[in-house]
């Protein structure tokens, strides 16, 4: 039987996919017939129902019946309706015969409904043909993490070969490296230390004790994760870091993602790497670390497009600019603010906050980010 918390997860992950798809349809970078982009539009929205309507339209209709089986699919699972579900993921790859991107999307999602069912080998089997297919680097990307957070921690790490330390919070496995493994007890004590200040900040709830992965062979990790380090699952409480990464980065991840118990409604990945850079626990000034990679010779671009377009711009200059950025909201909004805001991190959510002082704020950053030297 599925835990309350564990169906919360499901159904965040569910809903943060049909939101990342209906942007895909809506931006043009899926090919879908006009219907599907008044579906997208509706669910972006939040007309559910209304969505779930015009996309049986596409499919009784043969209209792009890839895409509308799978956007079925996706919904379904929103509605709670995970068996159901199934059906259209197989019907997908039945029409798509593992031609597009449709059918690498239809595998994973396949599997993650497979996983909720604890029918764990059959859905390893659909997130490696998503990999295998390597129709998209999301896709890929979606169905590596999945296959990392079915498989069970200690599994895990007898794969990796890994040595375990187990504190009151946190489980880690270290790589048997001996430089490393000296170091172990100084590790160890700073990031549980982290832990407890970061904790202070969330009052987080996880599903489960965090395990928290570190590698010193970085070409080798990246090479059996299939993804470059560090990152993190914060839906499965799990970190993978390198040895000398900042302490705090993943762990923020994982402890605002489950901030008073329940997982983030709309993560929006400016906001969220930005939570991740402003609670890393160094010392760096964020707003000098902000100016610094903008170059002088750069048009000024207002911090709202950062955040309504994060993929448009590469993460060495996102980053820096999300983290002060999150700093600055952070130092306005008081804690019970700051955790509402975490939850849902769109524009509206902290105007909501804000009122008046939402432009405030913004042409207070915007001008402090291009002031001259």
């Amino acid at each position: 039987m599925k835990t309350e918390e564990s169906s919360k997860t499901y159904l965040a992950i569910a809903k943060t996919i049909v939101m990342q798809f209906c942007w895909l349809l809506l931006s043009g970078k899926a090919t879908a017939q006009d219907n599907s982009t008044k579906y997208a539009t509706a669910f972006s929205k939040g007309r559910i129902e209304e969505a779930y309507t015009l996309v049986h339209i596409d499919l009784f209709n043969k209209i792009d019946a890839g895409t509308a089986s799978l956007f079925i699919g996706r919904l379904l699972i929103l509605k709670g309706q995970t068996d159901s579900a199934i059906y259209y993921f197989r019907n997908t790859i039945s029409i798509d015969k593992d031609h597009t991107w449709r059918s690498a999307w239809a595998h994973a999602e396949l599997g993650t409904c497979l996983a909720k069912h604890n029918e764990h080998d059959a859905a390893n089997s659909e997130f490696r043909r998503c990999i295998e297919l390597n129709k998209t680097e999301n896709s890929v990307k979606y169905a590596s993490s999945w296959l990392l957070s079915v498989t069970d921690p200690y599994v895990l790490a007898a794969k990796f070969r890994l040595t375990k330390i187990e504190s009151d919070s946190i489980i880690y496995f270290f790589e048997k490296d001996k430089k490393l493994l000296k170091k172990t007890s100084e590790y160890v004590t700073l990031h549980n230390g982290v832990y407890q200040s970061l904790s202070s900040e969330f009052e987080p709830v996880l599903p489960r004790k965090l395990s928290f992965y570190v590698f010193t062979d970085r070409e080798n990790a990246e090479k059996k994760l299939k993804r470059k380090l560090g990152f993190s699952l914060p839906e499965n409480a799990m970190c993978f870091s390198i040895r000398d990464q900042t302490p705090g980065h993943e762990m923020a991840h994982v402890l605002s993602y489950w901030s008073e118990g329940t997982p983030c409604k709309y993560s929006n990945k400016f906001i969220n790497e930005g939570i991740a850079v402003c609670f890393d626990h160094t010392s760096r000034n964020k707003m000098q670390e902000a100016r610094a990679v903008i170059g002088r010779s750069t048009s000024p671009i207002s911090v709202t497009q950062y955040w309504n377009s994060p993929n448009a711009y590469p993460t060495n200059i996102l980053y820096p600019i999300a983290g002060a950025f999150v700093e600055k909201i952070h130092k306005l909004l008081d804690k019970k603010q700051f955790r509402s805001f975490i939850k849902d991190q769109r524009p509206e959510t902290l105007k909501q906050i804000l009122g008046n002082r939402y432009d405030q704020l913004i042409a207070e950053f915007n001008a402090e980010l291009y002031a001259p030297e």
